[in-house]
Parts: C-alpha cells; structure tokens; sequence
C-alpha cells in the first residue's frame, strides 16, 4: 500500500514538471526567432523591398530558428509557405493562399510569375509563427496625377496639391499609366480621407469611392481633403495622392502662457509643472465671419478624447499629477476651428520633467571669466529654446542640454567698440567684455542659437575690481549689448548682498558691463535751542574744515564783535592761571 501511494506520488511529480515544461516550452515558442534570406541570381537580399523581373528564379530561405536564443533541432522544425493574390472584388488589398507541396525552409522558384507578397509560417513542436513577409517587385509600371485645377507636385511627401478651393467647387482627378507587364490588367482603387475631423463628427475620416476608373470628378467641401488611388497592374502597385487646400479664410495663432509652443509634425508641445495652471489662447480671425471653436481632452494613450465645455479661443487648464508611478504623463487638449470652409485643428501636448533633471549647463572660459548662471527655470528653458522635435524627444525621455557659454574679453574689435561707445554717457566706464553665446546639444549635434523668440534671465558675479568699495560714492551699473552690429542697453539688477548682476536677453553676441560713479554727500545735523523765540532750529553742520574756519570768522568791519571777542580771551586766560595757581597750591600742601 505503501509502494503504491510512493509511485502515486512521483506519477503526480512526473506529471507536474512535465505540465510545467510544456507550459515553458510553450512560452518559449512565443519568443521563436530565424533570419530570412532571398538568393536572386547569386545576390543575397536580407530585407526590404527585392526587385526582380518577371521569368527570373530565385530562392528565399529560412535560417537560423531558435527560441529564446537557443538553437532547435530541425526535426521539430515544419514550415509553410503562402504567396499573395488579389482580393475578390468586395474586399480591397491582398489575401494569401498557401503553395502545395512547399514545405521545406527553402522554398525555390523557377520563374517569377509578378507575385508581389510571399510569406513562411514557421512551426516548433506545433506552434506557430509567422515570419515576416517578403516584398518581390519589377517596377513595371509608372503613374502620374493630372487635374482641371492647377496642381502643384510635392517633392517631400509625393502628394499632388490642389490650393484655394472653396466648398463646392467640382474637381476632376485623373490618373495617367504605362506599364511594361505581360498582359497588364490595370485596376484604380480610390478612396477619400477627411481631414481634422472631430472625435463626435458625423463625417467619416476614410471612406472609399465606387468609382473604379481612372478618373472620377468629386466636390470640395469644408477643411482638407485627401484622395487616393491605388493603381495596380498585376506585377506592380502604385499610390497616387491628391490634397485639397481650402482657401485661406482664417488667420490663426496660439500662445501658451504668451510663449509660442514648438509644433512638430502637427502637435504643439509644451512643457511645465504638475499643477500648474496653464492659459492655452488662439488669436484667430475669419474674412467670413465668426469662428466655432471646440475643444477636446484626452490623456496620452487609447484613451478617448472628451469634450471640453468651451466655445471660446481661450482656455486654462492645470497639468495634473497623475500617480506617483508616472507623474509626468502626457496630456493633450484638442481645439478643433472652422468658420464653413476652412477646418483647422490643434493638438497641444502637455508633459513634466523629471524635477530632479535639469537640462541646463554652464560652460565658463578660462579662470579670469566670473561665474554666470541661467536664472530662467528648466521648464520655461525648454520651451523658449527648443523646437517642436526636441521638445516631443524630451518628452519621451531623450537628454537635451542647454548650454550657456561665458568668455572674458581683453578686448573687441574697433567696430563694437564705436557701438558701444554710443551708448555710453559722459561719467560711464567700460568694466569688462564678455563674449555669451548658448548652445543645444540634441541627438549628438551640438547647434549654436544666436536669436530666441523671448528672453531668458542670466546672472553675472562681479569681479572684486568692479565693486565699489569707497565711502561716499554711489556706483550704479549697466549692460551693453552687440549683436550684428547693434548695440543695445539693456536692463540690469545689481544685488549688493550677492555681487551679482540679473538681466534678461533673446540675443548672444558680445556683452559689456558698465559702471557709472556719483559722489553722494552725507551731511550731519546738529539741533540748536532758541530759547529766547521759544523755538527750536535745525542747523547743518558743516563737512569740510575751511567751511568751519570761515563761518567762524567775523565779518570784516564789525567792531563789536572783535571787542567781545578781545574780552572773552581776557577772561579765559584769567580763568586758567587762577585754576593753575590753585593746583599748584594743593600740591604744595599734600607734599608737608
């Protein structure tokens, strides 16, 4: 009885660990990775898009199968393979069906019959997974856009542009092709995108057309639209865009906090505290009338968009703190305008930084240079200095540096000098040059800003040779500075209890501190009693000897007062030799 529970017990271990390994093998073959290549004519491809010929023969291999690192054996290895075919009529795109009998990790061809799509389904002790695909083509055929309206071709994003339409005209698009196929079957499969379309719109974004030729006439309604075809000759695919620009009836801006966010590829972004109140404005006009506004929120992720209560181009908004987890999250308010033909959409992204971050740096020449700060905070840096893209990199996290470079300068050149010279005054002093430049360092390129679109505070110590140190002198000092040849004074604090110099300024060039001295007098007051008016009298005491010998002196002529004065030394000398006979006396005394 014994034995039998023993061998019950290591039965159910068996089966234990071997329910756990295939649970881990199984895992596992969620991780199966292999390399793909495709042999044409000796050329080995690794990627991408091939081009071949039709009637050419190559080979595409699967090589290299392991889970999780780990080689497999090839007997647990089986493969399918699948090449692509078009769609029936109701259903768009491609589908793909399987080739029969090929089932081996090299799959070979004798002649390229134009299959565009070709895939492998690799399968490790009965699971699955699907390689990627592999992309065969002959450019056999070339496409281009006409229309009934002036249309310009874009180069950088190879769309056709169609500008100042206004809702309701009809436009007519037409595609042009040749093809170099065997018996091309040439197919157009146009479809529509709205763009800036409201999360509670009606309207659809993507719609498709039932027109199947390769010319259809559609009508311009209001904001952007786009309009494609894809054009297909059974070896090649071709995509042609067509964008509808409404004509310029709104005149529009936006200001956060009276800075202008940095926008890249249509998201304004901006940086700023957990908590903070942020005023998000769009100055906006219509040469048709009044404007409707609608705002929406989301946080960053599938989350939905939610209608904020505000018909207005203006609205404040805090950045929340989410969680301790993520408290610099992402979050975007919407603001959808449109005045019945133009639609235009913002999208203003608002995120934090790390608070124990700081994204800028000081780079101080040489040991006679005095120390200099940036005063301006991270967040309000980042926003004056930084583009869309830099702003949207450091939102997810990419270092961005800021640097601010300080040089002392013996001297400058005779041209700055004469600027300078203008716009100091009679009594004011040159103390020193400094050449101040700023630098960003973004994705190893290291880029001088020489002009800002709104300033930034800057700090400056005063050297010990600048500070005033003489009593009864008041120095005040200034800042000059020049910039392509401008020269500018600017508004500086001086603070005594730190020596530091505080201004501001959107332009790095070369700076000059200037200092002007002015004697301030520091008179003392004595109090004199009138008693005989009852009154009482402020008297200045005089500050320099010879004005106290001179009001001293009697007026010339007046007899009466050198005769009070003649009795006053008679009565004092008087005075002394009786007080010196007196001593003497007691003296004389104390020694019998």
């Amino acid at each position: 009885m014994k034995k039998l529970k023993i061998l019950s017990v290591m039965i159910a271990v068996i089966l234990m660990f071997g329910a756990f390994s295939i649970c881990s093998f199984a895992e596992e073959n969620q991780s199966i990775n292999y390399n793909v290549s495709v042999n044409v004519n000796g050329e080995l491809h690794y990627g991408g898009e091939i081009e071949i010929a039709i009637g050419e023969a190559f080979d595409i291999t699967i090589f290299d199968v392991n889970v999780n690192g780990q080689p497999i054996e090839t007997e647990k290895i089986s493969y399918k393979w699948e090449k692509s075919c078009p769609a029936p009529d109701d259903m768009p795109g491609l589908m793909f069906k399987e080739i029969a009998g090929a089932d081996e990790g090299v799959y070979n061809v004798s002649s390229y019959d134009g299959t565009l799509r070709y895939r492998c389904t690799v399968t490790v002790d009965g699971v699955g997974y699907r390689c990627r695909e592999i992309w065969l083509k002959e450019d056999t055929l070339s496409a281009t856009g006409s229309s009934n309206k002036t249309v310009t071709f874009n180069e950088e994003d190879k769309i056709y542009h169609i500008d100042n339409l206004e809702v309701g005209e009809e436009v007519t698009l037409s595609i042009d092709t040749t093809s170099t196929a065997q018996n091309p079957v040439m197919q157009y499969s146009w479809y529509g995108i709205n763009g800036y379309i409201q999360p509670d719109s009606e309207l659809e974004q993507f719609f498709e057309i039932t027109d199947t030729s390769n010319s259809i006439t559609v009508t311009k309604k209001p904001g952007e639209q786009t309009y494609g075809c894809e054009i297909n000759d059974g070896n090649s695919i071709e995509y042609i865009h067509f964008q509808f620009n409404s004509k310029d009836t709104i005149t529009d801006d936006i200001q956060m906090n009276g800075v202008r966010p940095g926008t890249y590829a249509g998201t304004y972004y901006y940086v700023t505290k957990p908590n903070t109140s942020i005023t998000i404005t769009i100055p906006s006009s219509s040469t048709l009338g009044d404007i409707e506004y609608k705002w929406y929120y989301r946080e960053e992720g599938p989350y939905p968009p939610v209608r904020v209560d505000n018909t207005t181009n203006t609205i404040t908004v805090t950045k929340s703190n989410f969680t301790d987890e993520n408290p610099y999250a992402c979050e975007i308010y919407e603001c959808y305008l449109e005045d019945g033909n133009e639609r235009i959409r913002y999208a203003i992204m608002l995120f934090c930084l790390d608070p124990e971050t700081s994204i800028s740096e000081i780079n101080k020449i040489g040991e006679e240079t005095p120390d200099i700060a940036i005063k301006t905070e991270n967040e309000d840096l980042a926003n004056i200095v930084l583009n869309g893209e830099e702003l949207k990199a450091l939102s997810r996290g990419t270092p961005i540096e800021v640097t601010l470079s300080a040089e002392l300068k013996q001297t400058v050149s005779q041209a700055e000098k004469n600027a300078i010279d203008e716009k100091l005054t009679t009594n004011s002093k040159v103390g020193m040059y400094l050449d101040i430049n700023l630098f960003k360092d973004f994705e190893e390129d290291n880029s001088q800003v020489a002009e800002l679109n709104k300033s930034i505070e800057i700090s400056v110590d005063m050297p010990e040779n600048l500070i005033n140190k003489e009593d009864g002198v008041e120095r005040k000092y200034s800042v000059v500075r020049v910039h392509n040849g401008v020269a500018e004074s600017i508004p500086c604090n001086y603070d005594a209890a730190t020596n530091e110099i505080d201004f501001t300024s959107d332009k790095f060039s070369t700076y000059t501190i200037v200092y002007t001295d002015t004697t301030v007098s520091k008179p003392t007051d004595n109090i004199i009693d009138n008693t005989e008016n009852n009154n009482t009298e402020k008297v200045t005491q005089p500050s320099n000897k010879n004005e106290v010998a001179e009001s001293k002196s009697p007026a010339t002529g007046d007899n009466a007062a050198i005769g009070f004065w003649i009795v006053l030394m008679l009565v004092s000398g008087f005075a002394f030799v009786t007080l010196l006979i007196s001593k003497k006396t007691k003296q004389f005394h104390i020694k019998a």
